[in-house]
């Protein structure tokens, strides 16, 4: 009996150890993108499609094509809430249409309140492009009503976003989203 108690902590203390080391579980090479939905203003226009001719990761990429002339993007929002940590980075790859662009990937962080960082997109070649959640911050131009204002806690994330940058059209393309240990 006392070395089944042995055992029983000691497999407990490798799954407590070895499960806290391990980067969250998140990925999405864009085979299916119903989970991402567009959202934009009453001048803007966003379509979203799964590209099966221009991907780098599974059998296809997140095709976003774009007339933003207010507020437009793509959002996707998590049932289970995950717990994420500061110390790893969201990682894509991501190829534009030759035309300068700028994407804000967002955080909605428990609560609602939303953090990001603006890339600039223009190559029509794949580009990694590697985000610590430690470098996302507050935005400023505009938050949810009733958002805290507690820094970015990412106990329970609500959702993930790409919005485009404000007077830009075209298209652009995202692939292989997922969580790197930093």
């Amino acid at each position: 009996m006392k070395n089944k108690s042995i055992l029983a902590v000691n497999m407990m203390f490798v799954f407590v150890i070895l499960g806290c080391s391990q980067a969250p579980k998140f990925n999405d090479s864009f085979d299916d993108v119903s989970a991402w939905k567009p959202f934009m203003g009453a001048k803007s226009k966003v379509s979203v499609s799964a590209d099966k001719s221009v991907f780098v990761e599974g059998l296809a990429s997140l095709k976003l094509d774009f007339s933003n002339l207010d507020w437009a993007g793509i959002g996707r929002e998590f049932a289970d809430k995950p717990a994420w940590s500061a110390k790893n980075a969201l990682s894509f790859q991501i190829k534009g249409d030759g035309k300068p662009h700028n994407i804000s990937i967002e955080l909605t962080d428990n609560g609602g309140e939303r953090f990001n960082k603006i890339i600039s997109v223009s190559s029509t070649e794949w580009q990694v492009i590697v985000v610590p959640l430690k470098d996302l911050t507050r935005r400023k131009d505009w938050q949810p009503e009733n958002a805290p204002t507690d820094g970015l806690t990412l106990t329970h994330v609500e959702g993930l976003s790409f919005s485009v940058g404000e007077k830009e059209s075209g298209t652009v393309y995202i692939d292989d989203l997922k969580f790197v240990k930093k």
